[in-house]
């Protein structure tokens, strides 16, 4: 794991994450820049259209930093409401990826069972954040190497600290799950 890099930012709201990319100096550059789309923002009372349009400054944002941008969709939720604008967000998204020649991730292949029924095991028990076996399956679909302490990292920045855990590293995964 040379150079790489993560900063998980749990509970974080998208202009969080813009702030933290627009903060990282310009002239360093990663071979590829994940973000993972939380649900924060799908609980607040912003559109899903108004979503996409924050993840598409993002994504600028990132492409000057970064050879590549992937965009990972948000996680299925067992809420029929908050799951209705999670497909709209994430279907906003994948247009948006290919309008920028990004690369969308989308999760719903292993985070549901095959009866459409959120798969509760990758999920801790408030059946929101994702457990430890569900953050390996999320880093396993961006590409990332499972290692310890990657993803003790998400697991860490989700439950234990409020502050960017940061690795060296070939990616820059920002996630706001």
């Amino acid at each position: 794991l040379d150079n790489f890099e993560v900063n998980a930012k749990g509970g974080a709201l998208i202009t969080d994450l813009h702030t933290a990319l627009t903060q990282m100096p310009v002239e360093k550059q990663y071979t590829n820049i994940v973000i993972v789309c939380g649900s924060v923002d799908l609980e607040k009372d912003k559109t899903h259209e108004e979503i996409v349009s924050d993840f598409e400054a993002i994504m600028l944002s990132s492409s000057l930093r970064a050879d590549k941008t992937t965009v990972c969709g948000a996680l299925p939720r067992a809420d029929k409401d908050l799951n209705e604008k999670r497909v709209k967000v994430n279907d906003g998204l994948r247009i948006a990826c290919e309008n920028v020649n990004a690369t969308y991730i989308d999760m719903d292949n292993t985070f549901l069972l095959r009866n459409g029924n959120v798969n509760v095991a990758h999920l801790v028990q408030d059946g929101l954040h994702l457990s430890k076996h569900g953050v390996d399956i999320l880093l396993r679909n961006c590409n990332i190497p499972l290692k310890t302490n990657v993803t003790s990292a998400f697991t860490n920045a989700r439950y234990k600290q409020q502050t960017p855990i940061n690795f060296k590293g070939h990616e820059h995964p920002f996630s706001n799950f």
